[in-house]
């Protein structure tokens, strides 16, 4: 089972992205160690933040029920006003 995860700006508390993950300690490594190779819009924004000696912060939300629990979170917070990072964005 996934679990639905955000990573948040420390500086404002803004959720900036969404993403899914087994295990999402694993996963939150992992986007640490692909800081420097990235080449997608949230790991300029992590770059931005390492630059400030600062890193993003990752909650857990929930455990998935389905593979589109991910679209439905980013389609909500959306809707909230966020301005999240995701290039992925599947009608849900």
């Amino acid at each position: 089972m996934a679990y639905i995860y955000v990573l948040g700006d420390p500086r404002d508390g803004e959720v900036r992205y969404v993403g899914s993950a087994d295990t999402p300690t694993l996963r939150y490594a992992s986007h640490l160690a692909d800081i420097k190779s990235g080449k997608t819009p949230v790991y300029e924004w992590m770059r931005e933040l390492r630059s400030q000696w600062m890193k993003p912060v990752m909650v857990v939300l929930y455990e998935a029920e389905n593979s589109l629990d991910e679209y439905r979170t980013i389609a909500l917070l959306e809707s909230k006003g966020c301005s999240l990072l995701n290039l992925v964005h599947r009608p849900v």
